[in-house]
């Protein structure tokens, strides 16, 4: 790639550059005009085998742009799905943590009974 940029840039130099004689290119040698002509169809060449290779990368960067599309596309359902899941694992989490609440509490209130209860039985005891 790098030889076929240099090439080019150099059939351009000497397309434009002027041949040797008067200056102008064409009237200073019987061959300047065939020269010149060679020169262009050089050049032509080159820049035909430019613009192909712009096409060529056109085409890879659509495609690449395509798949890129599609990935974004899929990043997005995939995340829109761990949404949805969070959401529904956080209100398991919070049933959990309402239902531990609640059995302490329930706990604490059998506690506070047994500890009414015990006086009581202490008092029947003797009597027994």
């Amino acid at each position: 790639m790098m030889d076929s940029d240099q090439k080019d840039k150099d059939s351009v130099a000497s397309a434009t550059s002027p041949t040797e004689g008067d200056g102008d290119g064409a009237e200073g040698s019987p061959g300047g005009y065939e020269e010149t002509a060679t020169r262009l169809e050089q050049l032509m060449k080159s820049m035909d085998a430019l613009l192909s290779e712009v096409d060529q990368l056109r085409g890879a960067c659509g495609q690449q742009a395509a798949e890129l599309v599609a990935s974004a596309t899929e990043l997005r359902r995939q995340q829109d799905d761990l949404k949805e899941s969070y959401a529904g694992l956080s209100r398991d989490m919070q049933e959990v943590v309402d239902t531990v609440d609640e059995l302490l509490s329930t706990q604490g209130d059998v506690v506070d009974v047994g500890e009414r209860q015990e006086p009581q039985t202490q008092e029947l005891s003797p009597q027994l």
